[in-house]
């Protein structure tokens, strides 16, 4: 994938395989993962180095980028990362799934510049014309993102995902092109 796209505060690049021990710290931490539908801790480093090989081949289902922070240091920009999957080029739809794998990157604008990046590549580069995803309840920061990116909350998968002692609800939120344009 030779693609880099650039937002107001990130940039969207290949996957790094040199960077497989951070992705697998990300996703041994509680607070990240959390909110993420991905297992929980301990996440093993194969997996993490499967995920990081598997995004360097962009197939016609999956489209991975990195999350790069244009106004850190270079060794400090790595933040996270973004990506389109189960992409049905017949109707023109996508899933979009996002981490921000530093807590302390969380809640500055970095996640809404990235899906935002996203979704203009999405909508304007690969012809897409619906872009959805899927969150948590209690993944309020997610939310607001969503929302701030021009997402709209289409329904909610009753009791879906049991955490911490409890059920949840999982959100399901999506964005049309033409919503989008209006947007940019």
């Amino acid at each position: 994938m030779a693609a880099i796209l650039k937002g107001k505060r990130v940039r969207l690049d290949t996957v790094a395989l040199d960077k497989i021990e951070l992705v697998n710290q990300w996703f041994n931490d509680p607070y990240i993962t959390k909110n993420l539908n991905v297992g929980v801790a301990p996440f093993p480093l194969e997996s993490s180095k499967s995920f990081a090989e598997r995004s360097q081949r962009p197939s016609e289902k999956v489209r991975n980028f990195s999350i790069n922070a244009l106004d850190l240091p270079k060794e400090e920009e790595y933040i996270g990362h973004i990506g389109l999957h189960d992409i049905n080029w017949l109707n023109r739809t996508a899933e979009l799934g996002i981490v921000i794998g530093k807590r302390e990157h969380l809640n500055k604008g970095y996640g809404t510049d990235a899906i935002k990046t996203l979704l203009r590549f999405a909508f304007l580069e690969m012809n897409l014309n619906r872009v959805m995803l899927t969150h948590f309840e209690f993944n309020e920061l997610g939310h607001h993102a969503y929302l701030k990116a021009g997402f709209k909350e289409e329904g909610r998968l009753r009791k879906h995902i049991f955490r911490n002692g409890r059920y949840w609800n999982m959100i399901v939120m999506g964005i049309l092109r033409e919503e989008f344009l209006e947007l940019i």
